[in-house]
């Protein structure tokens, strides 16, 4: 699993290779819920945990959408909390999974950009 944010940080683009796509037909076949936000969380994982993205919480960017986010956090000591300095989201959430567009076309395209 790879990830690139475009030169104007309008977009960040999730591609999948083709040992990724077939673990996701896969799932698909055995109905292992490829629509559940908790495959998602576990299949993007090897991006979450290796690089600077992160889950953004809904409702933490004052943006008014369920959407699933990834975004750039920094923690600000003097707030004593993490601050969102850009986020992506899935605004097509609602009609297809970002993992169906992973399985059919090798990537899925977040947009959003800096706050």
């Amino acid at each position: 699993m790879k990830y690139s944010i475009s030169p104007d940080r309008s977009r960040l683009t999730i591609t999948a290779d083709a040992a990724e796509r077939c673990e996701l037909r896969q799932l698909t076949e055995c109905g292992d819920g490829i629509c559940s936000d908790a495959t998602m969380v576990s299949f993007l994982e090897s991006i979450t945990c290796n690089s600077e993205l992160d889950w953004i919480p809904e409702g933490e960017t004052g943006d008014l959408t369920s959407a699933p986010m990834l975004g750039i956090r920094e923690w600000e000591p003097m707030k004593h909390e993490y601050v969102v300095l850009e986020r992506w989201a899935w605004l097509d959430y609602q009609v297809r999974s970002l993992l169906e567009d992973l399985r059919d076309n090798g990537e899925a395209v977040l947009v959003g950009g800096a706050l």
